[in-house]
C-alpha cells in the first residue's frame, strides 16, 4: 500500500440504508434534509453522538482540505455548520474518529499525498452542542505512529475495555 488517497466522483448525497422489516433486506435512498449541507468531500469521518451526526474534515475534488464541521440532527433532518473553540487540528483526510464519553476522538490522517501524515490525537467535546471545543489530550504508553486511511474502534467490554484500537493505514 502506497498510502496515496485518490478522490474521484465525490458527491454530497447522503445515502442512508432503509433496513426494512425483512431479515437481510437493504434499500438505499437519498436523504432529504434542510439547512446548509456539507459540500462534497472524501476521506472525512461521520460520527454519531446521540441524535447528531458530525462530519469532520476530508478533502474536495481539488484535494483542498476542509476544516468546516457539519452536523446533521437526525430527529429533524436538518444540517448546520458548527464551530468549535480551542486550538483545532490541521484540516486533513484519511483520519479515524470514534465516540468517547460525550465527544469524538480523532487520530491521524494526511494532507496532500506525501506532504504530511499525522501522528496526533485530538478530542472534540460535544457535550454542549452549542459550544463544541477542541483539545489535544495527553496520552500515555506507546504513541500512535503517523498513519492515514486506517480504521479505529473503541472497545466497550472485556480486557481492552475503554481502549481505542487503531488498525492499518499507510505512513
Amino acid at each position: 500500500m502506497s498510502g496515496q488517497v485518490f478522490i474521484e466522483d465525490v458527491t454530497d448525497e447522503m445515502l442512508p440504508p432503509d433496513l426494512g422489516e425483512a431479515e437481510g433486506e437493504l434499500k438505499w435512498s437519498v436523504l432529504k434534509a434542510s439547512g446548509p449541507q456539507p459540500p462534497p468531500r472524501g476521506g472525512h469521518t461521520a460520527t454519531l453522538i446521540g441524535r447528531r451526526l458530525y462530519i469532520l474534515f476530508g478533502a474536495d475534488r481539488n484535494q483542498t482540505y476542509v476544516s468546516a464541521i457539519y452536523c446533521l440532527d437526525t430527529e429533524t433532518s436538518t444540517w448546520s455548520e458548527v464551530t468549535a473553540s480551542g486550538e483545532a487540528p490541521e484540516p486533513r483526510s484519511g483520519h479515524s474518529a470514534v465516540v468517547w464519553k460525550e465527544g469524538i476522538v480523532l487520530v491521524g490522517g494526511m494532507t496532500f499525498v506525501g506532504e504530511k501524515i499525522f501522528d496526533d490525537c485530538w478530542y472534540l467535546d460535544c457535550s454542549n452542542h452549542q459550544e463544541l471545543r477542541w483539545s489535544q489530550p495527553a496520552s500515555e504508553g506507546v504513541p500512535c505512529k503517523a498513519r492515514n486511511s486506517h480504521t479505529a474502534t473503541l472497545i466497550e467490554s472485556g480486557a481492552l475495555e475503554g481502549r481505542m484500537v487503531v488498525v492499518g493505514g499507510g505512513s
